[in-house]
């Protein structure tokens, strides 16, 4: 099963995204969001695929939003989660309700809240 996640920035970003994967495909699908520096926009990307592209613009470098370097505060409330197994990531993988990296102004300002959930 998995879960959207919202991704709001103040510059005026809003996103709705994808996290985990359904009950059908989560063998070979399983999306989490992603800064994509070639765009400039927050994706889910696939982590089952690798190399990990982004969905919109097929760049290789998307960097999941659990990765400190986007992250300015954690914040107290955890809005995701999910178990990568395999490589390269082979880790929890976490958002919370803290401050991270927008892709289009560039502050720590965006924050995620969670969604609901799919099959």
């Amino acid at each position: 099963m998995g879960r959207s996640v919202k991704a709001r920035c103040e510059c005026g970003l809003e996103r709705s995204l994808a996290v985990g994967g359904s009950k059908q495909s989560f063998r070979t699908h399983y999306t989490f969001p992603c800064l994509c520096t070639q765009c400039r926009d927050v994706v889910s990307a696939n982590l089952k695929e690798q190399p990990l592209a982004c969905p919109t613009c097929g760049a290789l470098d998307p960097i999941p939003y659990d990765s400190p370097e986007l992250q300015g505060s954690q914040g107290e409330s955890w809005v995701a989660s999910c178990w990568m197994p395999d490589p390269p990531f082979e880790r929890d993988m976490e958002i919370y309700g803290g401050e991270y990296k927008c892709p289009k102004c560039e502050k720590m300002t965006l924050r995620f809240a969670p969604g609901p959930c799919f099959d």
